[in-house]
C-alpha cells in the first residue's frame, strides 16, 4: 500500500506515528496512525499531538473503541466493544460510560438506558434475549433496585 504523500513517519521510544503533521514538521494533527508496542494501535484524527476527533482505538487485548476522542481521551459518542461478544453504543465521558446508552450482552440480553462511571445507573430498561422487559425502573452502581431503594439484582 503506497503512503499518501503528506503522511510522515515518527518514531518514539514506545511506538511509531505514521500520519499528518502539523507546519511544524513534528506534530501529530490531520489523520494518522500510532502503533505502540506492546500492540496498542490508534487509527483517526489528531489535533496538536492529540486524539481529537473521530477514532478507533484496539487494545492487544481485543477491545476496540470506535468513536469520539478529545485531548487524548475517549468522550463523546462511540461503540466499545470486548472480546466477550459484550458490546456498548452510547455515551462516553472522561474515558468512562456516562450518560445514555445501550449495552448488548454476548448472551443476548441488553440494557438501554442511563449510565455513570462505566456500570448502569439511573433510569433504565434491562431485556432478556427474547426481547422481554426483565426490569423497567431505577438502578444503582449495576443493580436494580425498588422503590425502597432495596437491591433486585446483584
Amino acid at each position: 500500500m503506497e503512503m499518501p504523500e503528506d503522511y510522515v513517519r515518527i518514531q518514539y521510544a514506545d511506538g511509531f506515528y505514521l500520519g499528518q503533521v502539523a507546519e511544524d514538521g513534528k506534530t501529530e494533527h490531520g489523520h494518522g496512525m500510532f502503533s505502540w508496542d506492546n500492540g496498542n494501535i490508534y487509527t483517526g484524527e489528531f489535533r496538536n499531538g492529540r486524539f481529537n476527533g473521530h477514532g478507533r482505538y484496539a487494545w492487544a487485548d481485543g477491545r476496540i473503541y470506535d468513536g469520539d476522542f478529545l485531548d487524548d481521551t475517549i468522550s463523546g459518542r462511540g461503540v466499545m466493544t470486548w472480546p466477550s461478544g459484550d458490546r456498548y453504543e452510547g455515551d462516553f465521558s472522561n474515558g468512562v460510560m456516562a450518560g445514555q446508552g445501550i449495552r448488548y450482552f454476548a448472551n443476548g440480553d441488553r440494557y438501554e438506558g442511563a449510565f455513570a462511571n462505566n456500570t448502569m445507573e439511573g433510569e433504565g430498561r434491562y431485556y432478556a434475549a427474547d426481547g422481554s422487559i426483565v426490569y423497567d425502573g431505577p438502578w444503582v452502581q449495576g443493580c436494580a433496585v425498588n422503590s425502597d431503594d432495596k437491591r433486585l439484582t446483584e
